[in-house]
């Protein structure tokens, strides 16, 4: 059980680390083009980081279920 609990908090922290590097690259992606921005988006620049930002949730959200889950078996 504790490799799986070590498996789960390094998912979670991965896909943590993905979803901030992904809005990092798209701030300096948006400082270097903020012209073609301008021009082609009305969206804000952190809009392109919702979906990594949704499966973060999603990933996070399925990890504490399993962990929960296996915390009540083992308790009985």
């Amino acid at each position: 059980m504790k490799k799986l609990n070590t498996f789960l908090n390094t998912l979670m922290g991965s896909f943590f680390g993905v979803f901030i590097g992904n809005l990092i690259a798209n701030y300096i992606n948006y400082r270097q083009f903020n012209e073609i921005y301008d021009m082609t988006n009305s969206a804000p620049w952190y809009y392109r980081a919702v979906p990594s930002l949704i499966l973060f949730i999603a990933v996070v959200i399925i990890c504490m279920v399993i962990k929960l889950i296996i915390r009540n078996k083992t308790k009985n």
